[in-house]
């Protein structure tokens, strides 16, 4: 049987060691093309952290400040600094996919950081979600890519294009779901 005493850190847990195997796997990938397939493992067992962080905190009802603050930074910096080391390997990721994909996670995060400031709760969507699972999928394949080649290369660019489109949206989705409380903490600053 298991303490539950102990299952109060575990999502907490699970966040942070989504932050330490992130540099890890980033520089498995980028330093040597032997490495690529345990940067692979290190990204799937850091992409699943992602899931059961949240799957925990809820079920054993452990939702806390911090986490619920690392959890999404510790999303943007695993997927953000994998589609980086892609841009740096220049596989398939050009500029303008990198540009669509930092902005938007810059942007979140700021708007995150001046909402949680003044106790507001930034509301959030499915399509986020949905978006969080596409990215995971993207960078899985540009991993695989090199090992099986099956995918014609513009085929994947324009997957991993479209994929940044749908990321860039959901930045402009989050600000207009939060515009409302957004508008009322800046009019109070004045």
């Amino acid at each position: 049987m298991i303490n539950k005493s102990y299952l109060r850190f575990l999502p907490n847990f699970l966040t942070s060691l989504r932050i330490a195997l992130t540099p890890i796997c980033i520089y498995l990938l980028i330093s040597n093309p032997d490495f690529r397939h345990l940067a692979l493992f290190l990204f799937i067992i850091a992409s699943l952290t992602d899931f059961f962080d949240g799957y925990f905190a809820r079920k054993y009802q452990t939702v806390s400040k911090i986490g619920s603050f690392l959890d999404p930074l510790a999303d943007k910096f695993l997927v953000v600094g994998v589609f980086v080391s892609f841009f740096i390997l220049r596989e398939i990721i050009d500029i303008y996919i990198l540009l669509m994909i930092v902005f938007r996670d810059v942007f979140v995060t700021i708007l995150r950081i001046l909402m949680q400031s003044k106790g507001k709760v930034m509301v959030t969507s499915k399509l986020s979600k949905y978006k969080t699972t596409i990215q995971i999928m993207i960078i899985i394949i540009l991993f695989l890519n090199p090992y099986f080649y099956t995918l014609n290369q513009n085929v994947l660019y324009y997957l991993a294009l479209s994929m940044s489109i749908l990321t860039f949206y959901t930045g402009l989705h989050y600000l207009v779901s939060n515009f409302k409380q957004l508008k009322i903490l800046l009019a109070h600053e004045d």
